[in-house]
This record gives C-alpha cells, sequence and structure tokens, in this order.
C-alpha cells in the first residue's frame, strides 16, 4: 500500500481508502463491514470516510473498530452540511452524536460537507457559526484537521479554499468526470490535501462492457482497477474514496496502490476517448442519492444509473430488463414538481432526463 502527505499536514494517508456510504444498505450487514475493514486494515487502508446521515454506517464502524481493535490504526473522517449542524450549538451536538456511535474520543478530520453553493458556504463560515465550532474542537483536540468538500461549481471550490480555512478539499473526480481538474492545481499550490470521491463515477466505471476496454493495459484485472489507476497516477490527488460492499472489492482496490502509474501516452490516450464520450453525453448521474426521497417514490439514481450506462456504454437490452425488474417507482411518475433538481449537487435537469429514461427503457 502506498501513502501520501495530506497536505500541509503530518498525515499520512493509503492512496485507496474507505468510504462507507454502501454501509447504510440493510444487505451490508455488521459482520460484513467488520470483515471487509479487518481486511482493509490489514492490506493497509487507513483512512475511513462516513458522515452522520449515511444510516448506521457510524455505528457499523464503531462497533467493528471496537471488536477488531484497531481504532488506532485507522483516520476517521465524519462531517456536517447545513442541515446537520447550521450553528455552533447543532455542530457541538452532531460531532458527540459520531463520536458516540463510532466509539472513539477524536476525529482526525473533519468535513463542512455538501457545501454545494457559495450561500451555503457563507452560513457555514458566518462568524460564531459552525466552522468557529470546528476550529475550538480542534483547539481543544478532539478534531485533528478540517477539510471541506464540494460539488459546487469549479470557481467556487477554489474561492472556498484559498480562504486558507482548510487542510483538504473533497471533490468528485475521476476518469470521466474531470470538471474539477483546475481545483488541482489550486490545492497543490496551497499545500492541501486532495480526496477524490467518486473514483468510479457511481460504478460507471467499474462496469465490465467492453466499451471500457480502452481504460486497461496488461497490468489490471478489470476496467474498475484501470479506473482506479488513473486517478491515483496523479500525484496531486492523496487519496481515492471507494464504496466498499464486500472483501473482495476490498482486496480488488487494495492492489491497485502499488501499481505504477500510468504512462503519460496512456493518460492521454483515455482523457481523449473520454473527451469524445462526454460530447455524447452531457449529463451523467453521479448516484450519490441526494436526490432523495421522492415524493412520487421515483428511484430516480437507480433509474438514472441505467440511462447512463446505456448511453455511454450502449448497454440496451441489459438496461431495459434492470428497468423492468426495479422495485421503486418507475419514471412515468415524475410530476416535475423541481424537488430533485434543487437537491442534486449537479443542479442536473432530472425531470427531462426520467422521461428520457421513459422513452428509451421502457419496453414496447
Amino acid at each position: 500500500m502506498q501513502y501520501r502527505r495530506l497536505g500541509r499536514s503530518r498525515v499520512e494517508l493509503s492512496t485507496v481508502s474507505c468510504g462507507a456510504m454502501q454501509f447504510a444498505r440493510a444487505d451490508v450487514t455488521q459482520d460484513i463491514v467488520t470483515a471487509l475493514l479487518d481486511r482493509a486494515v490489514t492490506l493497509g487502508v487507513n483512512f475511513i470516510e462516513t458522515g452522520p446521515r449515511y444510516g448506521d454506517s457510524e455505528e457499523k464502524i464503531g462497533a467493528a473498530l471496537a471488536e477488531l481493535r484497531l481504532r488506532d490504526r485507522v483516520a476517521l473522517s465524519t462531517k456536517a452540511s447545513v442541515k446537520v449542524a447550521p450553528d455552533a450549538d447543532a455542530l457541538k451536538h452532531a460531532v458527540e452524536r459520531s463520536l458516540r456511535r463510532m466509539r472513539t474520543d477524536h476525529l482526525e478530520i473533519y468535513h463542512l460537507w455538501f457545501v454545494n453553493t457559495w450561500e451555503q458556504f457563507e452560513t457555514l463560515t458566518a462568524a460564531g457559526g459552525t466552522l468557529d465550532a470546528i476550529r475550538r474542537l480542534r483547539d481543544e483536540g478532539v478534531i485533528d484537521h478540517i477539510g471541506i468538500s464540494s460539488h459546487a461549481r469549479t470557481e467556487e471550490i477554489i474561492r472556498m479554499i484559498e480562504t486558507g480555512w482548510f487542510d483538504s478539499v473533497t471533490i468528485y473526480h475521476n476518469a470521466f468526470m474531470t470538471k474539477d481538474r483546475a481545483v488541482l492545481d489550486v490545492a497543490e499550490r496551497l499545500d492541501l490535501g486532495v480526496i477524490a470521491m467518486g473514483p468510479l463515477n457511481g460504478g460507471l466505471l467499474g462496469s465490465d462492457s467492453e466499451k471500457l476496454s480502452f481504460l486497461r493495459t496488461d497490468a489490471e484485472a478489470s476496467n474498475a482497477q484501470a479506473a482506479l489507476r488513473w486517478l491515483l497516477s496523479d500525484p496531486r490527488v492523496t487519496t481515492a474514496i471507494v464504496g466498499f460492499d464486500s472483501v473482495e472489492h476490498v482486496e480488488d482496490a487494495a492492489a491497485v496502490s502499488d501499481m505504477e502509474p500510468m504512462s503519460r501516452q496512456k493518460l492521454a490516450e483515455i482523457a481523449e476517448t473520454f473527451e469524445t464520450l462526454r460530447r455524447d453525453v452531457e449529463a451523467t448521474c453521479t448516484s450519490c442519492g441526494y436526490c432523495k426521497p421522492c415524493p412520487q417514490n421515483v428511484d430516480i439514481p437507480a433509474i438514472l444509473r441505467a440511462l447512463s450506462r446505456y448511453r455511454v456504454l450502449g448497454t440496451l437490452d441489459h438496461e431495459r430488463q434492470q428497468y423492468a425488474r426495479m422495485t421503486g417507482g418507475r419514471a412515468d411518475l415524475c410530476t416535475h414538481c423541481g424537488e430533485c433538481i434543487d437537491k442534486c449537487p449537479q443542479h442536473l435537469p432530472i425531470p427531462g432526463l426520467l422521461e428520457l429514461a421513459e422513452q428509451v427503457l421502457a419496453s414496447d
């Protein structure tokens, strides 16, 4: 396992880290979480990223680390949004709750999270508010480092980190979705750690589709490994958060950390091919799930994930079969209320995309 310094801090993080969003799923049981964290730490993974809105993920992490006695071998990160901690008092309660759930007395990194507009940033960083409360906890030794996680426009993210208030920035960045690459240059100049979320673009790059085989060299066993290797070939990226839900996924991802960076020629080939694909597909859902719940119970992420796979990979028959088996609400139930657009970090035209999905994926 390779390690990189988190910006100007002294913390060394494994280049492959564990994102706990999948731990919220009912089928990812406590036994599964304990087994995969045991294996992850054995393989050198030393960073676990979660959040209070990821179901019972914090509890599962706390129980696993306590049973395995691994707390001192990992760095823990959780976070607070405008909704979770809009002011200093709410922040204090949020941190205390997370500490109880994870059975620890301190956190290596705490993030301002879901800061997707400049207005949200101003709310969280107002004098005497959320950020000041986090700073006090840092001074008290409860929090070591402060980060920011954002899906905002690139120029706004840059404006946020240029305040000098943060030790790291978390951005959505992968071989297909590179809109925030300018953030990497600024973070390097400021000596900030860069945490990459969505390394497989919501699972899209993990597909075994032959159409994605251009990602691979002889070194990788799968398209997913190749996409992760692409990301870690950039030394400005401190770590990639991978959404583990099985021991096998841990082993596959961890193996990439020790691979040599891709050659410049290969990186250029991948960039050119994806540039063509992006021209064909303007808007791709990242499956973050922040659009949920839908008032009509439409399973927006699952439907748009199927639509994205079809548009990028051309797997129409497979996606039609998946669409027919979906247990959530179908796209034709959408009333165009617009709630999902307000909640979407990318501000995708979701009602229009759902309409397209119904046209394309519903069997004749």
